[in-house]
């Protein structure tokens, strides 16, 4: 089971800011000021906009950690490739985890893929995903990692390496974030752990077979998901797998996510999550499945959010 290390970081401006204003509010109406109420009137929006955003970690639900079947305190939501960001998906941009990180957000999932000098980019693919960032010319560019980081982007935000991606987790000690390493996976995971080897403690590897397990706790990575979307095994053996060794959760696309594996996961401590839901009716529906989490572009529930 996971540690302390990841768990709920629940903001301390959630409460401090709003007992803040209501200090200042009571104070404000016990001064004999003849122009109080005009102060106070001034002050009702930004008064409104405390006490909505931050007053209620419940307002935000991409802020919102719960109890996990294991006992920890884990996010009901995770930022897929970064979270969208005006508009973009699958963008895994530093303006994307600054965005999402400032309305809450903890656990950001990151796409990452070899460059052509071996080392990691943080892009899904030299394919389509390398035509939407930079343009069609760019499809099927495997790309150095200098070019990569140097290219334009037609969305106009920041590209990330490995590096980059250390110095962004230094920078928020109580950000998370999960590994999607699709090809060599665990030769990636070594490169992470070599450099940015500060960083282990906030990344929770994936992996994609049963067979990269071992492996992946050798290289130091405490926090392991097992994601299925890669996977041909069946529920039995994804069960079996989960009971007999420590993962932080099961990751399963929506096909499986819908049917009764998430509910015998759950039953031994197991959480589990889903990919990639953007509506807050499939969430709901999925959690009384026993789906603990989701994966997500668009975090249902707040700013930007598809309710």
């Amino acid at each position: 089971m996971m540690v302390s290390r990841i768990r709920c970081n629940v903001s301390f401006g959630f409460f401090f800011v709003p007992f803040c204003a209501f200090l200042w509010l009571f104070f404000e109406c016990a001064k004999p000021c003849k122009g109080r109420w005009f102060r106070l009137n001034l002050m009702a929006p930004f008064l409104t906009l405390v006490l909505a955003g931050c007053g209620d970690p419940s307002a935000c639900m991409e802020a919102a950690f719960e109890r996990a079947p294991s006992g920890d305190m884990l996010p009901l939501q995770i930022a897929h490739a970064g979270g969208a960001i005006e508009g973009h998906d699958y963008n895994n941009s530093v303006e994307a985890l600054d965005f999402w990180y400032g309305r809450g957000c903890r656990w950001f999932e990151i796409d990452l893929d070899w460059t052509a000098d071996g080392r990691l980019a943080a892009i899904h693919d030299w394919n389509a995903a390398s035509e939407q960032l930079f343009g069609p010319e760019f499809n099927g560019c495997w790309m150095s990692r200098q070019a990569y980081m140097e290219q334009p982007r037609l969305d106009g935000l920041t590209s990330m390496d490995d590096e980059a991606l250390g110095r962004w987790l230094n920078a928020h000690p109580d950000a998370v974030v999960v590994t999607d390493c699709k090809w060599a996976n665990v030769d990636a995971l070594a490169l992470l752990s070599v450099v940015i080897p500060e960083s282990l403690p906030q990344l929770v590897a994936q992996v994609y077979h049963f067979e990269e397990y071992d492996a992946v706790r050798a290289l130091g990575f405490e926090y392991v998901i097992l994601t299925l979307y890669r996977m041909d095994a069946t529920d039995e053996a994804v069960f079996r797998f989960a009971a007999d060794h420590e993962l932080a959760a099961v990751t399963l696309p929506l096909d499986r996510a819908s049917g009764s594996l998430p509910g015998r996961l759950a039953e031994i401590g197991m959480p589990s999550y889903a990919h990639t839901i953007n509506d807050a009716g499939t969430f709901r529906s999925l959690r009384a499945r026993g789906v603990h989490g989701i994966y997500t572009d668009i975090l249902c529930g707040c700013e930007g959010g598809n309710e």
